[in-house]
């Protein structure tokens, strides 16, 4: 995990929100589903862990049972693999795509996102 010298996970959280946010390591494909389930439903998925295209489309496909019409998935490093534009077409899903830049690099770090 790539963290700031000198701060914890969860750094960026404001305190008014860290009540609802609980650090929980380990593979995807072992603590997703069942905090998914625990969730229930969900508005918002992030993924921004293993980007091998198998891992990639796990957390697409699981998340996505559990969203709520107008949700919206997020994913970083979609060029690493085409598991992002394969699940959009698969669920005829419109990518919206985003290419963010540091101020010290000229390099774009490619975002994606979809809408259920």
């Amino acid at each position: 995990m790539l963290l700031p010298e000198g701060c914890d996970p969860g750094w960026v959280i404001p305190d008014e929100l860290k009540k609802g946010w609980s650090l929980s390591l380990g593979k995807s494909e072992d603590k997703l589903v069942p905090m998914l389930e625990e969730l229930g439903k969900i508005d918002f998925f992030l993924h921004d862990s293993l980007h091998s295209y198998d891992n990639m489309m796990f957390e697409f496909q699981e998340a996505f049972k559990y969203m709520d019409k107008g949700g919206l998935i997020v994913a970083d490093n979609i060029n690493w693999n085409t598991s992002f534009y394969v699940f959009c077409n698969e669920n005829e899903l419109t990518p919206l795509t985003y290419l963010a830049y540091t101020i010290d690099s000229s390099l774009a770090h490619p975002f994606g996102a979809f809408k259920k």
